[in-house]
């Protein structure tokens, strides 16, 4: 935990009171703002690829931990029936992987389908309304 402390400290020094850093991500949140009100169809899909770009490095953290516990259980076996346990352990980590993977996408794909436009219209313009105040302000405008 204090890791985490120290780099958002780092991380709110540098990019929170420096001014060049405040007005590049104040202009990024308004030129995307824009993009997202002007074409909200190719923002919807960009939502969909980033959202599921989350998921799968959930999904591989995951799969990271499953990982080194079937390496931990397979040394404590002894025989050829360590190798054997390792060896299917792998191979059903790899299959639920790509399983899941297919199945987290298809949701993610029809959530945000069927999230209606002026949902991301209204997002659009709360990130323009943010950046625009940063800009103003010469601030950062998060917690």
């Amino acid at each position: 935990m204090r890791i985490i402390s120290f780099l958002t400290t780092i991380f709110n020094k540098l990019f929170g009171r420096t001014t060049i850093f405040i007005v590049i991500i104040g202009w990024f949140l308004v030129f995307t703002g824009v993009w997202m009100l002007v074409s909200a169809q190719k923002a919807r899909k960009r939502l969909a690829g980033q959202s599921f770009g989350y998921v799968k490095w959930y999904l591989r953290i995951m799969g990271l931990f499953l990982l080194m516990l079937l390496g931990s259980l397979s040394t404590k076996i002894s025989g050829i029936f360590s190798l054997l346990v390792l060896i299917v352990g792998i191979m059903a980590l790899v299959k639920g992987y790509l399983f899941l993977e297919k199945i987290a996408s298809l949701k993610i794909k029809t959530w945000v389908e069927n999230v209606p436009i002026h949902y991301l219209r209204v997002c659009a313009l709360i990130q323009i309304v943010i950046g625009a105040l940063m800009l103003l302000l010469h601030r950062r405008i998060w917690f």
